[in-house]
């Protein structure tokens, strides 16, 4: 079964393991921080989160893939600390989160604009789960430091080459 990995991270630096060699952001928690000689800031942080959540809902949709169950939640804060930990870093969390926050539940069968808001709010820590097909082949999985794999998909090169070229890469494992 195919498996990929999503990332900001260029493979070319990449060591013979497979480890990220560089140094870079790998979380919000990370905005107002110095990668690079630039401090990193929510606008910035916000462009590539928005580039995860296209080059994962573009995958989906190419494998006719437009509905995800939730898999091993985990809730980690309330949305009030949530508003507050995402304030500190200048992101918004509108009602509209802390509403979906409150009610996802184990099991809950997400369309493909609560798949866009879950990858999002997963990215942000406001909670963690996989994401399973309702066929059973096909995942989402959010890893550390900022990486999403996918599972039991089929990306065709014209994909990955023109999420290369926005600075994310999908890389086959």
């Amino acid at each position: 079964m195919s498996r990929y990995r999503i990332s900001k991270y260029d493979p070319s630096s990449r060591d013979e393991r497979g480890y990220f060699t560089g140094e870079d952001w790998t979380s919000f928690s990370d905005i107002g921080k110095e990668y690079h000689g630039t401090v990193l800031t929510d606008l910035q942080y916000a462009a590539v989160e928005a580039k995860y959540i296209d080059a994962v809902t573009t995958v989906l949709r190419q494998n006719q893939i437009h509905t995800m169950i939730v898999e091993k939640l985990e809730k980690r804060s309330s949305p009030t600390a949530l508003k507050e930990m995402l304030g500190r870093c200048h992101l918004p969390f509108p009602p509209s989160d802390a509403a979906f926050v409150s009610r996802i539940k184990e099991g809950a069968r997400l369309d493909m604009t609560e798949i866009e808001k879950t990858v999002k709010l997963v990215l942000r820590d406001c909670f963690w789960c996989e994401l399973l097909s309702e066929t059973g082949d096909a995942t989402v999985e959010f890893g550390y430091d900022y990486y999403i794999y996918l599972q039991g998909v089929t990306i065709d090169a014209d994909t990955i080459s023109s999420f290369r070229s926005e600075g994310i890469y999908i890389e086959l494992l």
